[in-house]
């Protein structure tokens, strides 16, 4: 018998659903508090993000292609996105000199104070988990942190700056613990990174 999330029956009476449709609400919830906070400064949800990425990471990685791959989109929509907010003033291109075809996305003054003002559209949920007891905070980063890498090992999720597709990382035969060659320590599955700065991407990741 086929199941699914969205049967009223299963939804009713089977705990897998149930969880699966928690997970879902709450990416809705933060779709929506995203798309409220970049509403009220005049912008879309993917400049937003854009924004608060640029804000967080290096100018390497600040770039079209990477930023495509970031959020699952196509070059030329990230494009269009980056070309509306230079046209805000929010955003500046500096080239490369070693690839005149590549430029970097710079935050101008103005970007960033932009972008810090849509950095806490998650601040409501972050308050929520803040008010959990230690001990379920611990056993609920353990199954969201098993979760997530099942997700970017099996390739529905992207894995850049994470340990699953970092040439640093080796994952012991017990598949529950895994090690960092770059800082030498050993890690359980709650301890994984998901957005390291020592971040070195496998070959097939670049």
């Amino acid at each position: 018998m086929t199941h699914s999330v969205f049967d009223l029956n299963d939804q009713h009476h089977s705990l897998e659903a149930k969880i699966t449709l928690n997970f879902g609400q709450i990416a809705l919830a933060l779709r929506t508090m995203l798309w409220q906070q970049c509403f009220s400064i005049n912008l879309s949800p993917i400049q937003g993000q854009i924004l608060i990425f640029c804000l967080n990471h290096p100018p390497q990685r600040c770039r079209i292609g990477y930023l495509a791959k970031e959020f699952s989109l196509t070059k030329p929509t990230i494009s269009d996105a980056v070309k509306t907010l230079e046209r805000k003033q929010l955003l500046s291109k500096k080239n490369d000199p070693d690839d005149q075809r590549s430029f970097d996305l710079i935050l101008t003054p103005k970007g960033v104070e932009t972008a810090q003002k849509v950095l806490s559209f998650a601040n409501p949920l972050y308050d929520l988990v803040a008010e959990l007891p230690e001990g379920k905070k611990h056993q609920l980063n353990l199954v969201l942190s098993q979760l997530t890498i099942h997700l970017k090992e099996s390739g529905i999720l992207s894995s850049q700056r994470s340990c699953v597709s970092c040439q640093h990382h080796h994952k012991k035969s017990s598949k529950k613990i895994y090690h960092c060659n770059f800082y030498g320590i050993k890690m359980a599955a709650p301890e994984i990174r998901l957005n390291c700065a020592d971040y070195l991407p496998l070959p097939n990741q670049e």
